[in-house]
């Protein structure tokens, strides 16, 4: 089944077009009254703020006309209070790494004596075999 489409594609584009044309009016009597701003503009265009976030062609137009030549985004200011939480946290996180170290180091301290204990048994399993060959008690 086909779905006849083109009606409502061409409907868009036309949509598309006449926001364009308004915006584009609205930026340029602006810039005749001198009094340019994202927000009467968007008041004059009939559109919403988000428009220029969606079409970064006429975000660059409204840009220009304003003065604005490169655009950039301000990163967020942290505050006292965020950085307070993200200290605390991060604290948290020592303490635990901490524990873990400290567990990761006495599993080290065990191993190390274990390993030792292992090798005396060895050397006192190899006395004592060769002690039985030789007095011969045990014939191997």
């Amino acid at each position: 089944m086909n779905r006849n489409t083109k009606p409502m594609n061409e409907y868009n584009v036309n949509r598309g077009k006449t926001t364009r044309e308004r915006v584009i009016a609205a930026i340029e009597q602006c810039k005749a009254e001198k009094d340019i701003s994202t927000a009467r503009v968007c008041e004059l265009a009939d559109v919403h703020r988000s428009y220029f976030t969606k079409h970064p062609e006429m975000r660059r137009l409204l840009d220009t006309a304003k003065g604005i030549v490169n655009r950039t985004i301000k990163k967020r200011q942290q505050n006292e209070n965020s950085k307070d939480v993200i200290i605390k946290s991060l604290q948290i996180k020592n303490a635990a790494l901490e524990k873990e170290n400290h567990t990761l180091s006495d599993y080290t301290k065990y191993k190390t004596m274990y390993e030792s204990k292992c090798e005396e048994v060895e050397k006192l399993k190899n006395q004592l075999n060769q002690k039985y060959i030789e007095s011969g008690i045990l014939n191997f």
